[in-house]
């Protein structure tokens, strides 16, 4: 979701407890007007001077609560209290879609359970900040809810088998532009995400409607092949839940499954198609494209970067239109798409053998923004669902920067060439080394003035190994723990290439491995990647695992890894550094496995532009 609130929240841990499907708290449906509300336990209260207001209003068909304050002066308070004592224990956590007027101004969420004693536990976490006019999900895990009150008498100790009420409070500032809050709702690890309101993006095809394979077939379903490959499809019912059934070899030949259009339609609107997918983890790949009418008897046909079937659970696949750049030899129609103008859509350029199939179900047309649509009636229980950055969440405490910046790398100290200059490295499918850049060449920087030294390196994540990368090996660990995040310039090829930043923690005998959220290579020219280091969360590949959280005062070297895609024109880096921004210093570490965001996304991280264009929402692969 572009301009998405990072949610500050403490460290993510999975519980042993058994899990149970998500649970509504409120969805605010039921309430005919602010008195319903209230009536119900809904409530404010502040004092001090400070104040804030509630109310119900119904957007686009969907009833929300919407909220304002001013605690410039004094405190503020909005919530609910519970009609009985509740049992919380079972989830790991309590979610809700935010919808923010970009003020600045910021808010705790609590939880206050009954002691026993006649005394009431409080405790919240990390501040969440309106600096957002689009609706956000926003996750808080229970293990975040630290914090309490010096006058609380009843502690910061939660017994969540007796919430006795939920809310928002340690307002500050003022957001006189107000928010909106709607579908609170109890969740445990791995649930699929509840989309809000009536219908997020517009449903191309949810397999509903199909009675068997042959049901698909007559409604424009195919399979194609040649060469020796192959490739089969056929309707199944999961849980309830009718999906599309797919499977491949291509060890030689090639293979097609897709679906030819009535008619042509007009997709021009719409900034990218996504669908879920559960895969066997087989390894296999393949391609997502778009076919369209060019009106002179010839057709467009462009897609992305690999798809690899790489985890046996539900995955959300985004894939922006704007990805969609790569076309073939030997079409005539070439790859400019006309998306006024869609004949059909398809998965192509299988490679490998997958035996073992995969699931795809809700093709889904999206707009930069629109919430994720869950998956079918009943969600497979090995479903994962990522929101702007991998599962990795963070904790904020004051602190006072000791810069804005503080630099790692500008490349001004090494003498040209086509090898990486000691302490960098590269590996595998990937190679580069310094060039000499005239502030009147095409790599440029803007504002550039004589003589620049750049990083320039190339990759093939398509041919085998599938993966590469390049590197900096530090002499003695870096200590990058009063900062919030690493940036850089990035020179793009916009070759769609995926491609994901790394950090190796010291660990003596080895690295212990964590990556940041993926990014794709869609652009050309420079820009620059803010990346906080609460979005890196262990490397599926990880030799050295260690405790699951990143340590940065030992950081050993700083890895640019790509994970899918080529580049023949390459990309390059210039002015690595580390930032800070005041008052944020994020903790990090997640226990869960690494998954790259889905949606082309810029996430304001404490009012700072994070880049994250993402190709794909799945585990990565290397």
């Amino acid at each position: 979701m572009v301009g998405a609130l990072l949610t500050s929240f403490g460290l993510l841990s999975l519980s042993s407890h058994t899990a149970v499907a998500a649970v509504d708290l409120q969805d605010f449906e039921g309430y005919a007007d602010t008195a319903a509300a209230e009536a119900d336990g809904w409530f404010t209260s502040s004092g001090d001077g400070g104040g804030a207001g509630m109310g119900v209003e119904v957007i686009d068909g969907n009833s929300v609560l919407s909220i304002g304050w001013n605690t410039t002066s004094g405190w503020a308070a909005i919530g609910q209290n519970l009609s009985a004592n509740a049992d919380w224990s079972n989830y790991d956590g309590v979610r809700f879609w935010m919808r923010g007027s970009d003020n600045g101004g910021s808010f705790n969420f609590e939880v206050q359970t009954d002691n026993g004693d006649n005394t009431t536990a409080m405790a919240h976490g990390a501040a969440n900040t309106d600096d957002t006019d689009g609706w956000t999900l926003v996750s808080i895990p229970f293990s975040s809810l630290t914090n309490g009150y010096d006058w609380n008498a009843g502690g910061a100790n939660l017994d969540l088998t007796e919430v006795k009420s939920f809310l928002f409070s340690g307002f500050v500032g003022s957001d006189n532009g107000g928010a909106k809050i709607d579908q609170f709702e109890l969740y445990t690890t791995g649930d699929p995400e509840t989309a809000l309101g009536p219908c997020p993006g517009t449903m191309l095809v949810d397999f509903e409607g199909y009675a068997d394979t042959a049901a698909a077939e007559a409604d424009g379903w195919f399979t194609s092949s040649g060469d020796g490959g192959g490739a089969g499809m056929g309707v199944e019912v999961i849980d309830g839940n009718s999906v599309l059934s797919i499977g491949w070899n291509t060890t030689s030949g090639w293979a097609a499954i897709g679906q030819n259009l009535s008619a042509n339609a007009d997709w021009s609107n719409y900034d990218g198609v996504r669908f879920w997918m559960r895969g066997s983890d087989n390894g296999g790949s393949f391609n997502f494209e778009v076919q369209t009418d060019n009106g002179d008897n010839t057709t467009a046909m462009a897609h992305g970067a690999a798809n690899t079937d790489d985890t046996d659970g539900w995955t959300l696949v985004s894939i922006p239109f704007s990805s969609l750049t790569n076309g073939y030899d030997w079409n005539a129609g070439g790859a400019n798409l006309d998306l006024t103008e869609v004949k059909s859509f398809l998965f192509s350029g299988f490679v490998g053998s997958d035996n073992g199939g995969a699931k795809i179900d809700q093709f889904e047309l999206y707009t930069t923004g629109d919430p994720e649509t869950a998956l079918g009636p009943e969600a497979d229980d090995n479903a994962t669902t990522t929101t702007e950055a991998p599962e990795t969440t963070t904790t904020t405490i004051e602190l006072t920067c000791p810069a804005t910046t503080s630099s790692v790398e500008t490349f001004e100290s090494y003498g040209a060439g086509t090898t990486p200059p000691e302490p960098w490295f590269n590996y595998d499918n990937a190679g580069g080394g310094i060039s000499i850049v005239a502030d009147d060449a095409a790599r440029a920087r803007d504002g550039q003035s004589g003589d620049n030294k750049i990083f320039a390196w190339g990759f093939d994540a398509v041919s085998d190994p599938g993966y590469g990368g390049v590197g900096r090996n530090f002499t003695s660990p870096a200590d990058w723990s009063e900062y919030t995040g690493v940036q850089f310039w990035m020179w793009g090829s916009g070759e769609g290439g995926e491609l994901q930043v790394e950090i190796g923690e010291d660990k003596t005998s080895d690295v212990e491995r964590y990556r940041s959220a993926a990014f794709t290579d869609n652009w050309t020219g420079w820009k620059l990647i803010k990346l906080p280091f609460s979005s890196f969360s262990p490397s599926s590949y990880n030799p050295n695992p260690g405790n699951g959280k990143l340590d940065l005062t030992t950081v050993n070297n700083l890895v640019f890894a790509a994970n899918s895609g080529k580049t023949d024109g390459g990309v390059a880096l210039d002015s690595v550094a580390v930032y800070c921004v005041e008052g944020q210093l994020p903790a990090t570490g997640s226990s869960t496995t690494s998954s790259t965001s889905g949606l082309a996304a810029l996430v304001m991280a404490a009012g700072i532009a994070m880049i994250l264009i993402s190709q794909t929402r799945r585990r990565e692969s290397n």
